[in-house]
């Protein structure tokens, strides 16, 4: 699935800059050359993209496989084109989401650190042939201002999920700190076409719920208690804001969760 794939990716970023860390020494490669060679030489999936925000600068600094996926020269792109290829209908809604993000990991103290965070959304983004495809959009803070604790600078790894969505709907998910301040803050935007995406354990009991198990046969099976369980059943519910299980079955399926 979309997501799989894309938290692989993260973890090879993860493990390389762990290294570039550890066998940097005095003289060597400052961070700068650093995160170059890494955006450079990371293997991309086939159907991946990746871009590098400087927001200081309000600028994108390292694009890869634009062209592979939307057909765009990735030398020609910049800020302002990526957010135009927004769908139209979209385009309010991420514009306000991208916000809640950069204020959210602005805010987070101690300051985050590369990868400690990320945000995943789904929109529909158009090709160079006037096409909308669907994304999965996976977002973490690549460089970190030492000085102010803020984000200097984001990574985004986009995957073409249109093969497995294809509705209108928009969904996210926030993971690591900060995460219940950036969804407090993005319910009182109260955007149209927004609904929350599960993380990995929520969306395996999901797929449970889809097969018709109860929560008492979903904690043996996970080997969690069936509190647990019940808690999860409720924080989606409440996330998504559902009423019951029969909606979260019935919009599991039609959203690809499972």
């Amino acid at each position: 699935m979309g997501q799989a794939e894309l938290d692989t990716t993260i973890d090879r970023i993860r493990a390389t800059l762990g290294s570039l860390r550890t066998v940097r020494s005095e003289g060597d490669l400052d961070h700068q050359a650093d995160h170059e060679r890494l955006f450079s030489t990371l293997p991309l999936f086939p159907d991946q993209f990746m871009y590098v925000v400087d927001h200081a600068a309000m600028e994108v600094i390292r694009v890869r496989g634009f062209g592979n996926i939307l057909g765009y020269s990735d030398a020609d792109l910049n800020l302002e084109f990526i957010t135009d290829l927004w769908h139209p209908e979209d385009a309010e809604t991420m514009e306000r989401i991208t916000a809640v993000e950069l204020q959210t990991m602005a805010e987070v103290r101690p300051p985050l650190q590369p990868f400690e965070t990320s945000l995943l959304v789904d929109y529909r983004i158009r090709k160079a042939n006037g096409d909308h495809i669907k994304v999965l959009r996976q977002t973490s803070v690549f460089e970190l201002d030492e000085r102010t604790g803020k984000p200097r600078s984001t990574l985004s790894i986009c995957r073409d999920i249109s093969r497995i969505k294809s509705s209108r709907t928009i969904c996210w998910q926030y993971t690591g700190r900060g995460a219940e301040v950036f969804r407090r803050r993005l319910a009182r935007q109260k955007l149209p076409g927004l609904c929350y995406r599960p993380t990995p354990r929520e969306s395996e009991i999901i797929r449970m719920l889809v097969e018709g198990r109860v929560s008492k046969l979903i904690s043996l099976e996970l080997g969690i208690t069936l509190n647990t369980v019940n808690t999860h059943r409720r924080n989606i519910l409440e996330r998504i804001g559902l009423k019951n299980t029969a909606e979260l079955v019935r919009m599991a399926v039609e959203q690809g969760w499972v």
